[in-house]
């Protein structure tokens, strides 16, 4: 019910693989995958910054792609996957902030672990059959050096914002994709709340999934969403929840 109701909410326009630094031996570990990889998986190396994995999904071929992007700031990147159908451009995009420390990680055969796409990794077909891409996001790679680096003091700030914007600003470039929208699970609800205060002019819309509304008193993580003013937010929101969500 979740999945039908996010597509929804994007569909009529409402208005992941292991590193948290950048990895020295990319280019060998991408040799590694493509020696070991499962027959039906084809990987293409892109350039320094990228590398392909091609495979089947039901009936159609999909492909995604491990990006690390530069920021502004010297030797940091945000890491990304962008998950979609091999040599389809779709219009719209589904930015997923997973919960946990954010970080987007090269595994197996260039696959975004569960906790990446979080429960929307399995109903890939649903999402592509409507024309949305989904991108695995999370946080640059000077904010995961420990758990705290990219908690609420950052991703409130405008910095964060404009970080985000880069991820953007290449799928708009790279993919020719036009509408966004930013889906935050547990913790990632910090990111898609206080996106869709700051980063509203690049949004369609936001989903809030299963978002965290109390402070966790270990690290005082998820304080800026304690009484969160929505009425800061103006594009369209849709917040999904349980009665019995510990979050």
């Amino acid at each position: 019910m979740f999945k039908k109701i996010v597509l929804l909410f994007i569909g009529l326009g409402l208005s992941a693989v292991a590193f948290s630094q950048i990895p020295p031996n990319f280019g060998q570990r991408v040799e590694e995958l493509i020696k070991s990889r499962d027959p039906s998986v084809k990987l293409r190396k892109g350039t320094d910054q990228s590398v392909t994995a091609i495979f089947p999904c039901g009936q159609r071929q999909c492909e995604q792609t491990f990006y690390r992007l530069p920021l502004k700031r010297e030797n940091v990147f945000m890491n990304v996957v962008v998950l979609t159908e091999h040599q389809v451009k779709n219009k719209k995009a589904l930015l997923v902030v997973r919960g946990g420390d954010a970080n987007v990680e090269i595994k197996g055969l260039l696959t975004p672990n569960r906790d990446g796409l979080q429960y929307l990794y399995n109903h890939l077909d649903l999402f592509l059959d409507r024309h949305i891409s989904l991108i695995d996001t999370g946080c640059p790679t000077d904010k995961l050096k420990s758990y705290n680096d990219c908690a609420d003091g950052y991703r409130k700030s405008q910095q964060y914002a404009d970080d985000f914007k880069v991820i953007i600003d290449f799928l708009k470039k790279q993919y020719e994709m036009e509408d966004f929208y930013v889906f935050g699970h547990s913790s990632g609800g910090i990111s898609s709340r206080w996106l869709g205060v700051n980063l509203s002019s690049e949004l369609k819309g936001i989903v809030n999934s299963s978002v965290m509304n109390l402070s966790r008193g270990t690290d005082n993580l998820s304080y800026s969403t304690v009484g969160f003013n929505m009425d800061q937010i103006k594009i369209k929101v849709l917040n999904i929840a349980h009665k019995d969500d510990a979050c």
